[in-house]
């Protein structure tokens, strides 16, 4: 269903880099964000990183995509991207992230900081 205080949507990054519609998926999330800022939460993966959507393609897809201010744009979504926070918990309990775990044991108030 669509996202609800009774039904939450979590994108665990890589929202980008998975095919040529990368710029409109991603327009699609933001949306949804906007619309439901209080049931789509977002995690930044390592694809919402200059490295990757430069090395992956979506830099490319977003130049075809909006011709005339894809720079513009890159700056922008960029900037969206290095505001993502990289995890989320959920009911106090479950620790989602995109890149898995450490080794060592991290208590949550560090990755607070």
């Amino acid at each position: 269903g669509e996202p609800s205080r009774e039904n939450h949507y979590l994108f665990n990054g890589d929202f980008v880099d998975r095919g040529v519609w990368g710029p409109e998926v991603l327009c699609a999330i933001f949306c949804l964000l906007l619309l439901t800022p209080d049931c789509v939460h977002l995690n930044r993966g390592n694809h919402e990183s200059e490295i990757c959507t430069n090395h992956y393609g979506f830099q490319n897809q977003l130049a075809f995509a909006f011709p005339d201010d894809h720079e513009r744009l890159r700056v922008k979504i960029h900037g969206a991207f290095n505001m993502l926070p990289l995890c989320h918990v959920i009911a106090g309990r479950v620790f989602v992230v995109h890149g898995g775990l450490p080794k060592f044991r991290v208590p949550l108030k560090d990755i607070a900081k």
